[in-house]
């Protein structure tokens, strides 16, 4: 079961969570915190990257962005929505979530990643873009979706 926990904290306070992130990770997540999302970070992964971690629960559904990076580049993003405690799972609502992701962390490259989200069906998998791989997990109550670039 994946675990999103709310913290009760002031849009200052997760602002501030990312005032001393790296410019690439701050410019990522600083719309999620302003659409209510509530960000902590940065904690350091397996990866010796800083990682940040943006939940936000809106109608009985959970989502959340888990970032790693650096000063250099965000190494990963992985979004995930869980909607165990929603009447139903509505697939064009997580594609629409992770869409979004793709499209404000590649900008015009998202394309290809986006369609190949959308043609897959969620139904799971992995494809190479270039030095990035995305895999999706298979569409259920709760769905998984990674973005990874490679060194």
């Amino acid at each position: 079961m994946l675990a999103v926990v709310a913290i009760s904290l002031s849009a200052v306070g997760c602002v501030d969570a990312l005032a001393g992130a790296p410019v690439f990770v701050r410019e990522f997540l600083e719309p999620y915190a302003t659409e209510g999302f509530v960000c902590r970070g940065p904690s350091v992964d397996v990866s010796g990257m800083g990682q940040w971690v943006c939940t936000k629960v809106r109608d009985q559904v959970a989502y959340q962005l888990v970032v790693d990076g650096d000063v250099n580049e965000i190494r990963q993003i992985t979004a995930a929505v869980d909607q165990t405690e929603a009447a139903t799972s509505d697939k064009q609502l997580v594609l629409d979530f992770f869409s979004m992701a793709v499209s404000r962390e590649l900008g015009p490259d998202a394309g290809p990643v986006r369609q190949w989200m959308t043609a897959s069906g969620f139904d799971g998998g992995q494809q190479r873009f270039g030095r990035l791989i995305a895999t999706c997990d298979p569409f259920g109550v709760q769905t998984r979706f990674a973005l990874f670039r490679q060194p």
